[in-house]
């Protein structure tokens, strides 16, 4: 039996050296995973774009059983807080709205809402899904009720521009179209004068 012990020892101690020769194993990450990612100080990281807006409708079901609503919808980017006020029955109503898509977005959205009246938090924001075109309703106590109805809209261009960078003022100038060159016969001396 010490003469295993023994054995055991020293292929233990040649493991340790070998482990100190090759030093420390490197962690090994999914690279698809972005919550493992580590941020260096200093560095930023980007958000990513989200693409896309929607039309929402709001309603309002107050104790009373009375429904308030805005007179239009509200236009809300994917991925942008957005605050909404409205004025009814002497009281101010005020949301948070936040949206994003899920898979393309055409189907189906999530989205973020918080609502205080006359300054009185009533919903924390909350999160649900929701499926486009249809009205869906938050139930909350005491009767009343928040119903939503989202409608997608295409946005124009190549990227959503982000909710802090500055718009151009000036309008950007078209290129002007290029004449089209008219290609004459050989024996026309007087080609392309007008």
């Amino acid at each position: 039996m010490i003469f295993a012990m023994r054995q055991g020892a020293r292929w233990g101690a040649v493991l340790v050296a070998i482990g100190l020769l090759m030093g420390p194993l490197p962690s090994v990450r999914a690279a698809d995973d972005p919550e493992d990612e580590e941020i260096e100080d200093g560095e930023e990281t980007e958000a990513p774009v989200v693409r896309g807006a929607a039309d929402v409708k709001i309603e309002v079901k107050l104790e009373s059983g009375r429904v308030v609503k805005p007179e239009s919808a509200v236009h809300v980017d994917y991925g942008v807080q957005t605050g909404v006020e409205l004025q009814a029955d002497g009281s101010k109503h005020q949301f948070q709205l936040t949206i994003m898509p899920k898979g393309d977005g055409k189907k189906e959205v999530a989205i973020t809402v918080g609502y205080d009246r006359d300054g009185e938090p009533i919903v924390a924001p909350y999160t649900f899904d929701a499926k486009v075109k249809k009205r869906e309703v938050l139930r909350i106590e005491g009767g009343m009720a928040l119903a939503f109805t989202i409608t997608p809209k295409k946005v124009d261009g190549e990227q959503a521009p982000a909710p802090d960078e500055e718009q151009p003022t000036e309008p950007v100038e078209k290129p002007k179209p290029k004449d089209k060159i008219e290609v004459c016969e050989e024996d026309d001396p007087l080609c392309g004068i007008k």
